[in-house]
């Protein structure tokens, strides 16, 4: 990215960049593309799958199966930087000088080899048969997984000539790429499913997994998830059938099953200790420094499954021969024994003594699904409705929590994916108004003002962080199918929105917390900004503005991480539109054609939202998203 100001090239030929006043840059993105060295990745990828199933003879409805698969797969990668020189622009001095482009100050190699392979069997017995009224089916497999995976890499730098880029070329070897490791995973489980009909009108379904996980101690590697769901058709009842003529369909259900997790630990053995040998040579033995051997933290013997049960109740009903369709579904999930990091949790003087994974925590979601539909008929002409919402909402009920965090910064309680920040109450307007306030940091007029929470004169990020947005996942979405033909006139259309979430316009970033983004920082990362942040920005002559004052160089003052960039997402989005026009058959049949069709077809025409100037489909870190399309296309199918 650059300044948008800048030209692409000095009169001198060169690309032009800029250093800005937190002194980074030096790019140009055309001089990037072309100048900085390439990247390239060859897979060799292989997958076989096999199935046979054989029904026995002697008994009716037993059959045996097998499904058996294989892959393997190599993967080259070699990427190669080359330097480059940009007359830069430098903020700090207010003049011209050639410096080199930051992706690359030496030329340099690195390559990458990595190879793996892994197999899956699945033996099965099915069986299935019915005995009057009574029907009865039933499934039975073993599942066996592996995965082996090796790597290799290594790296020069200090090319004397980069016409040919190869490792043998290179003076200075990068030791920290020459390594190499291998992975090994194993995956084992049983499944068991039972179904029970009697007459079409009372089923059963029971069903069982028993899985296992190299992840978990040997004691509790095994885990058992248990489901069972009933329903019943109730209009296949002749009470119902005589009572309510009208409603051709009704079925009640009901189910509750629990299911297991180890997403948390997939890629660990946290059962027992590993050691770990220093980079660098820090530890004397003798008169020489060595490499040291360190043990890693303490083990967890007793971690297990992490659970969620889930409860579900539902009916599905039909109508007045399809004037109207209701599919309702109310559903209850709390999962328990959540596997969670203990780090951030103890004081610095105990280090790292203390395992990595506990099982603790404990969260529940609960929620609704409602689909309503209408199909009709009217002389020429047939429409369709379609309907859907859904609701969900879940809490924390227990996780590890510093016990010396006050009670309002604590997220037992409350809902999971929340924004946490600083409570912004407006803008500064003088420097008395700022000398009379808590504030974070360095504070000009036309910053954000912070809320002190704790009331002690200062803002501090571990005592006036408090619930600032709703999580980015929607809890409500809902979306309308419209659907009609009327004599050759064909229309659809699909409504989609989402409410009841927000819209962070900073970044927020697991590993590194906040950071500005092109919608809360003119010019940011070189890169172009929004015109309706530059024009709306605070100024003495206009202190009544919908955004901080202008400026390139990085605050420290708690702006970015506050309320004020907050922004409810809900929305409504007319997704996609078409209209269409077919040809009558005696028009086009004498030609030989049989169907002529002309349509118009749109998407995202229309959308409704609080964010005037921002995607509201856009990501959690909407930093380098690039927003959806409105599009239009006039199309001709015709059919011979």
């Amino acid at each position: 990215m650059s300044y948008p100001y800048l030209k692409a090239y000095s009169p001198s030929g060169l690309p032009v960049g800029s250093l800005n006043l937190d002194g980074n840059g030096n790019n140009n993105p055309v001089a990037a593309r072309d100048l900085s060295g390439k990247n390239t990745i060859k897979k060799t990828y292989f997958q076989g799958n096999i199935s046979m199933k054989y029904k026995l003879p002697f008994v009716k409805g037993l059959s045996l199966k097998l499904n058996a698969s294989y892959v393997k797969n190599y993967t080259m990668q070699k990427k190669y930087f080359l330097p480059y020189d940009l007359d830069c622009w430098n903020q700090s001095t207010r003049a011209w000088g050639v410096q080199k482009g930051r992706i690359a100050s030496k030329a340099s190699l690195n390559q990458w080899f990595t190879e793996s392979q892994g197999y899956t069997i699945q033996p099965t017995i099915e069986y299935s048969n019915k005995f009057g009224k009574h029907a009865v089916s039933g499934l039975f497999l073993y599942e066996y997984s592996r995965t082996d995976e090796s790597s290799l890499s290594a790296g020069r730098e200090d090319f004397p000539i980069t016409d040919i880029m190869d490792m043998s070329y290179g003076l200075t070897v990068n030791e920290n790429l020459v390594k190499g490791g291998h992975g090994l995973d194993r995956r084992a489980g049983y499944v068991f499913r039972f179904n029970y009909s009697y007459d079409d009108k009372y089923l059963l379904e029971v069903t069982s997994r028993i899985d296992a996980s190299t992840a978990l101690p040997k004691k509790y590697r095994w885990g058992v998830f248990p489901g069972v769901s009933v329903g019943w058709r109730v209009s296949q009842e002749d009470f119902f059938k005589e009572a309510v003529p009208f409603m051709e369909n009704l079925k009640v259900r009901a189910s509750a099953g629990r299911l297991g997790s180890d997403r948390s630990i997939s890629n660990t053995m946290t059962y027992f200790s590993t050691a770990t040998l220093s980079k660098d040579p820090i530890v004397m033995f003798g008169s020489d420094p060595q490499k040291y051997l360190g043990l890693s933290r303490p083990i967890n013997p007793n971690l297990k499954w992490e659970l969620t049960d889930t409860y579900n109740v539902g009916i599905e009903s039909s109508m007045w021969n399809g004037l109207l369709g209701v599919e309702l579904d109310v559903f209850y999930m709390k999962t328990t024994r959540s596997l969670e990091k203990q780090s951030g949790n103890f004081p610095l003087s105990l280090g790292d003594y203390f395992p990595a994974y506990i099982n603790y925590g404990s969260h529940d979601n609960r929620g609704f699904e409602l689909v309503l539909t209408h199909h009709n008929r009217v002389k020429d002409s047939n429409y369709s409705i379609r309907g859907n919402v859904s609701w969900a909402r879940n809490k924390i009920l227990k996780m590890t929590e510093d016990a010396n965090v006050p009670n309002y910064m604590r997220s037992t309680g409350r809902p999971m994916g929340e924004y946490w920040g600083f409570v912004a109450e407006g803008l500064f307007q003088t420097e008395e108004e700022i000398a009379h306030s808590a504030v974070y940091g360095p504070t000009l007029p036309g910053d954000i003002k912070l809320k002190d929470i704790n009331g002690d004169g200062k803002i501090t990020y571990d005592q006036d962080r408090v619930p600032i947005g709703r999580s980015s996942t929607p809890e409500m979405m809902f979306g309308l199918n419209l659907a009609g033909e009327w004599k050759g006139i064909d229309f659809s259309m699909l409504l989609q929105g989402a409410a009841l979430f927000d819209v962070n316009l900073c970044g927020v970033y697991a590993d590194v917390g906040y950071d500005n983004t092109f919608y809360t920082k003119p010019f940011y990362c070189d890169g172009n900004t929004p015109y309706y942040l530059v024009e709306n920005s605070w100024r003495p002559d206009h202190t009544n503005a919908d955004y901080p004052r202008l400026g390139i160089v990085s605050r420290e003052n708690g702006g970015k991480m506050s309320s004020w960039w907050v922004e409810d997402g809900a929305y409504v989005r007319l997704k996609s539109l078409q209209v269409g026009y077919t040809l009558p058959t005696k028009w086009t049949a004498a030609a030989g054609i049989k169907k002529v069709r002309a349509y118009f077809a749109g998407g995202n025409l229309l959308t409704l939202s609080h964010l005037k100037h921002l995607d509201p489909e856009m990501p959690g870190v909407n930093q380098g998203y690039y927003p959806q399309q409105r599009t239009f296309e006039f199309g001709l199918n015709i059919s011979f």
